[in-house]
């Protein structure tokens, strides 16, 4: 379940009332799988901290989110295919969302087990 895929091809399934339920609900069950299994064998199996990375992602993807509705009044659209200069405010919000929505969970996943 990765944040990072939805939002680049299907970003309106992460604003979805009725889908929301069921990422935090699926984000929430791979980080206690993760953070236990992590915990039991963190030692021997190196990656198992990354299972706790989709609802970290969520949480900075719905924060930012909705910072940027409450700042400029609409949603953020995707810029992937255009170079229009209107629209980079959304592009701003895409890469601080793929930096940050990527390496701030690891770290902190990485460190929290640590």
């Amino acid at each position: 379940m990765s944040v990072q895929l939805i939002f680049l091809f299907n970003r309106d399934l992460l604003i979805d009332k009725k889908i929301e339920k069921w990422i935090w609900i699926g984000s929430t069950t791979i980080f206690c799988i993760g953070y236990f299994l992590t915990i039991n064998f963190g030692q021997s199996i190196k990656t198992l901290p990354t299972l706790m990375v989709p609802l970290m992602a969520y949480g900075i993807y719905r924060l930012m989110h909705w910072s940027y509705v409450k700042l400029f009044n609409s949603k953020p659209v995707d810029t992937f295919y255009t170079m229009n200069i209107k629209l980079m405010r959304s592009g701003i919000f895409n890469f601080i969302f793929w930096v940050a929505g990527l390496l701030i969970p690891i770290l902190i996943s990485y460190e929290l087990i640590e």
